[in-house]
């Protein structure tokens, strides 16, 4: 006898085998504006290029009228001194599988990047994606064939407008390491401002543990970060 009220019961146990599993979000909603993120977060950490920068700042900020986001969001700046990047980085647990990573940014000054971390060796960034302030253009890295490393450019943007990343990575082989596209749209009009797919991650790893957010290449740039989110992919 065709036992057809299983039917429903293995559809639901497939999908909820599919779907997808959230390893970090933050809107940053329920810090204070104002303060420093680093004190009200030990989750969250901040420095320069590889040390420290007293100077830099990871603050808070209420809404302020740019179009795109009406929430409290993250700024991210290296201040003065001799350090000239300021990042905040955050791990969630580790995964080797395919993975989504979605975050909105506010370029006001100068360069941003955002890139992903991995357990395997120090410093390693399998995705580096970067607001290059310079000439408002969208750059991503990525492994050609011959093993050298290039910067891709993918699209353009305008100081002063939200934007909605959105980066999904697959592993493939241990020898090819991580394959990613990206898509960069205007949160203001909807627009796609920028893609690219068939990127191939820069260092070879095999699992991701945390991402960074950086203004970089200056002592007053300036970026805004908001409603992060990473999750498993099927």
């Amino acid at each position: 006898m065709k036992k057809t009220h299983l039917i429903p019961f293995l559809c639901v146990l497939v999908a909820s085998s599919l779907s997808a599993e959230t390893l970090l979000e933050e809107g940053f909603e329920s810090f204070t504006n104002g303060y420093s993120l680093i004190e009200q977060s030990s989750n969250w950490k901040a420095g320069g290029a590889g040390e420290v920068n007293p100077q830099g700042s990871a603050m808070i900020q209420a809404p302020d009228g740019f179009a795109g986001n009406d929430t409290k969001y993250l700024t991210t700046t290296p201040g003065g001194g001799e350090v000239t990047t300021e990042n905040v980085f955050v791990e969630f647990p580790v995964t080797g599988g395919n993975l989504t990573l979605q975050v909105d940014v506010l370029p006001r000054v100068g360069t941003g990047g955002i890139l992903l971390t991995s357990l395997e060796g120090s410093n390693q960034h399998p995705v580096v994606i970067q607001f290059f302030g310079a000439s408002n253009v969208l750059r991503a890295v990525s492994k050609k064939e011959d093993g050298l490393v290039e910067l891709v450019e993918f699209g353009k943007f305008q100081l002063g407008r939200w934007y909605r990343v959105t980066v999904k990575l697959r592993f493939e082989t241990a020898e090819a390491g991580g394959i990613y596209e990206i898509s960069v749209i205007d949160l203001a009009d909807g627009s796609v401002v920028g893609e690219s797919a068939g990127l191939h991650s820069p260092t070879l790893v095999h699992n991701i543990n945390g991402v960074i957010l950086s203004a970089t290449f200056g002592a007053t740039s300036l970026y805004g970060w908001d409603n992060l989110r990473v999750e498993t992919n099927p």
